[in-house]
């Protein structure tokens, strides 16, 4: 999992409560959890430390999550080791259970990739647009966007579990 608050990797646990990102990676910018950076992705400060180059819409959605008071962001590339195989065939074949025992998935399917970012962060141009707000049953609220696009010609739309 990355941990918002430390700003690193950190392992997961059962019953963790985190949210998870569904996104488009990028060709020429995506950071990635290796073999060889794994330890260094692991310690305190690493995702703000200037040393790897973490696409827009991780960063906004490090943001979203901070937002909705949670600590957990679930990232596909940070938190399957890459070029660990098995571990990530593993993980692969959990990809519809991890997006389901998700508190919230944030599924940024505007842009063409990683570095086009989330609509409505802090960092992001305002817009006018009907947004409908329900209560949850645990009192938060849920701001619901109309499909203004059609899904299906999104780069998101391609991925093999959306």
């Amino acid at each position: 999992m990355v941990d918002i608050k430390q700003k690193c990797i950190v392992p997961g646990r059962p019953g963790m409560s985190y949210v998870a990102l569904s996104y488009v990676w990028s060709q020429t910018r995506n950071i990635r959890a290796m073999k060889n950076n794994k330890e260094q992705l692991q310690f305190p400060g690493a995702l703000d430390s200037g040393q790897f180059d973490i696409p827009r819409t991780i960063q906004d959605a490090m943001t979203v999550v901070a937002i909705l008071q949670e600590r957990y962001p679930w990232v596909d590339a940070l938190c399957i080791i890459q070029d660990e195989h098995s571990t990530k065939q593993e993980q692969l074949n959990n990809m519809a259970s991890i997006y389901a025992e998700a508190a919230v998935t944030i599924i940024a399917k505007d842009g063409p990739d990683s570095s086009h970012g989330l609509r409505d962060t802090p960092e992001s141009v305002a817009r006018n647009l009907h947004q409908d707000i329900f209560k949850l049953a645990n009192g938060r609220e849920a701001i619901v966007h109309p499909w203004t696009v059609d899904k299906k010609d999104t780069p998101w739309a391609s991925r093999g579990w959306t």
